[in-house]
């Protein structure tokens, strides 16, 4: 019999899979040689210089700030592009400095209106689905929550890479408990767990297939009606969120906004996406314009797959 080796052909993944996630793994590895204020603030910048070049993220960034604000200067265009690379690579040193990121994320409190309607609703054991975009870092809000005393939940997209999504689940399960993977069994786990009365999380800004068309930053653009559904089947609130990034880089202002009344599915949705659409527009580089959001009127050649 061929000898296995350790780690490769029980997950059933490709080699160039697993050289991705070992470099990976050393790149953070030696982050963590730096202080982690210093860590957070110059990985973005490695990512931006070294790694983003040699990708097609700054045509993605580009062609969907083209697309949504035609006339932007390129001076502009560079300084979101900058910010949403930032942003994104900062998000994972967090991530894999889970300790470190739930201490000062703890220095703050939040605020908003949501806030005191989430701690009713779960002193009642109402539950409530948390509803944000890829923006600024979403779990700086749960980590709030959790220090509060709550248990919140969160359901997360996986990794492609089978080895880097390995260890990157186990660092989303060390800010708290449950996590539910997008997909049949993570989605009726997460139903279930809302409707015993639980806290989640849930990002709603990428483009679905079979989602409705509606609008985003003016444009139309599916968006998936599945939360505002679970959450009028399940009596759950339905509270918009946002952990913006102070200026520091390090450090994070959540808003717990009020819950979307329970109604159309379609329009309840439109709300959260005209909801995420204001900050966004406030703070763009905080967004994640890699996505292809605008699939079905964007040139999407020009932007890659995914």
């Amino acid at each position: 019999m061929t000898a296995r080796t350790p780690g490769i052909v029980e997950l059933d993944g490709k080699v160039s899979e697993f050289a991705i996630d070992l470099g990976l793994r050393l790149f953070f590895a030696s982050a963590r040689l730096m202080p982690y204020e210093r860590r957070v603030r110059s990985a973005g910048a490695f990512i931006e210089r070294v790694v983003a070049p040699l990708t097609d993220v700054k045509e993605r960034v580009y062609g969907n700030l083209k697309h949504v604000f035609p006339d932007m200067p390129e001076d502009e265009c560079k300084r979101i592009f900058s910010g949403c690379v930032c942003n994104f690579t900062r998000i994972f040193m967090e991530t894999y400095a889970t300790d470190q990121f739930v201490r000062h994320v703890s220095q703050r409190m939040p605020v908003g209106p949501g806030l005191s309607e989430i701690e009713r609703a779960a002193a009642a054991g109402q539950p409530v689905i948390l509803v944000t975009g890829h923006f600024g870092n979403p779990q700086a809000g749960r980590v709030q929550l959790i220090r509060r005393g709550h248990e919140v939940g969160c359901v997360y997209r996986a990794m492609n890479n089978p080895y880097f999504n390995r260890h990157y689940v186990r660092t989303m399960k060390r800010i708290g408990e449950p996590v539910f993977p997008r997909g049949n069994v993570g989605t009726k786990e997460f139903v279930r767990f809302v409707r015993d009365g639980g806290i989640t999380l849930i990002l709603n800004d990428q483009y679905s297939r079979e989602g409705d068309q509606l609008n985003f930053m003016g444009l139309p653009t599916r968006t998936n009606t599945a939360v505002a559904r679970i959450a009028v089947k399940t009596g759950a609130l339905l509270v918009p969120f946002y952990a913006v990034r102070r200026p520091d880089g390090l450090e994070f202002d959540v808003e717990f906004e009020m819950p979307i009344r329970h109604g159309d599915h379609s329009e309840m949705t439109q709300e959260l996406n005209r909801s995420l659409e204001i900050r966004v527009r406030a703070h763009p580089e905080q967004w994640y314009w890699i996505h292809r959001r605008w699939k079905d009127t964007i040139n999407v050649a020009a932007l890659g797959e995914g």
